[in-house]
């Protein structure tokens, strides 16, 4: 079968800016609305390290917008756990010495990444992000096992971060956008690890159909909040795309794609994997902060429902059910 993960990127823009309540807020409280109207779970990708900025700053950022940050989201989490979405972590490195002045933040390395640090301190980010999520959500049942990492190419999660990952009790990570299979389950184990990396559902297309009037107005609302950097060099890093003069590994991406896309893309999973024989973990990515495509992601979650759910095609789930039910995690 097909298992539909919808994952959730809950974060302000990468350069440290944005409005807490347009930007993370209340675009979650829309997706919610919408995916409990279908009976959907969401997997949010929650962002510790702005979190605990906001705890750090709390004070200071209360004073100036009249409100509670860390109060507000803190609440919504937990409310969307209780109501049978999955939490999971996201971390942006360049968020973890983050300051708060003037009433507003500023990063100290914007380019930090966790490929360019060492093994122990990779260990010690992930610590206090997975502790801190944890805290949260204080639920008997809960368990942290699923990390999207940032400031990085769309590639599998790094070898410096698979051993703190094992010790952690992490065992995936989502992030390659590989338009390739790499075996029959579209997942795989990285290395020696056991640690399993579910890519981002990816689909190549024609290079001209990326430049759609809702992709574009989507990429230049997020460029005017956090300006596009310099693309940095990684010496290890080879983008199989880069290679591609006519096709582009388009992502599942809810907030930039239509409806007749997203159902688009569905069915060429359809024609691709042998979900009758083994379960395929699709994943779709989207973000809250350039979320402005309810009608699109609604209509998705009605004809995905009627058309492919109640025909046993395909079922929505998460990062955390998909794992207990077919991942072969402690091997």
């Amino acid at each position: 079968m097909l298992n539909i993960i919808i994952t959730v990127d809950y974060e302000i823009f990468g350069n440290g800016k944005g409005d807490v309540k347009k930007h993370i807020l209340n675009p979650t409280d829309r997706l919610l609305d919408i995916s409990d109207k279908f009976n959907v779970p969401l997997t949010i990708m929650f962002e510790a390290y702005e979190f605990i900025a906001y705890e750090r700053y709390n004070n200071e950022i209360q004073n100036d917008l009249g409100y509670s940050p860390a109060k507000l989201i803190r609440e919504q989490v937990k409310n969307a756990y209780d109501n049978g979405h999955d939490i999971q972590l996201h971390v942006h490195p360049q968020f973890a010495e983050m300051t708060y002045t003037r009433k507003r933040f500023n990063l100290k390395n914007p380019s930090a990444s966790v490929m360019d640090i060492k093994e122990e301190e990779v260990y010690n980010l992930l610590k206090i992000g997975k502790e801190k999520l944890e805290s949260i959500l204080s639920f008997p049942d809960y368990k942290c096992i699923a990390l999207r990492l940032s400031n990085m190419p769309w590639i599998e999660a790094p070898a410096n971060t698979l051993k703190p990952m094992d010790e952690l009790g992490i065992k995936i990570h989502s992030l390659s956008a590989s338009c390739k299979i790499k075996n029959e389950l579209y997942y795989w184990k990285l290395n020696n690890s056991q640690v399993y990396e579910i890519p981002i559902y990816a689909v190549p297309i024609k290079k001209y159909k990326i430049l759609t009037i809702r992709r574009l107005s989507t990429l230049f609302y997020v460029w005017a909040h956090s300006p596009p950097r310099r693309n940095r060099e990684y010496s290890t890093y080879h983008d199989e795309s880069s290679s591609f003069i006519i096709d582009y590994c388009s992502k599942w991406d809810f907030s930039k794609l239509t409806k007749k896309e997203m159902v688009n893309y569905l069915e060429c999973a359809i024609r691709k994997y042998d979900y009758k024989k083994y379960d395929i973990p699709l994943v779709m990515i989207g973000h809250t902060k350039d979320f402005f495509n309810d009608r699109n992601f609604e209509k998705f979650l009605d004809i995905t429902t009627n058309k492919y759910i109640k025909k046993g095609i395909a079922r929505f789930t998460t990062f955390r059910e998909f794992a207990e039910r077919y991942m072969k995690t402690g091997e």
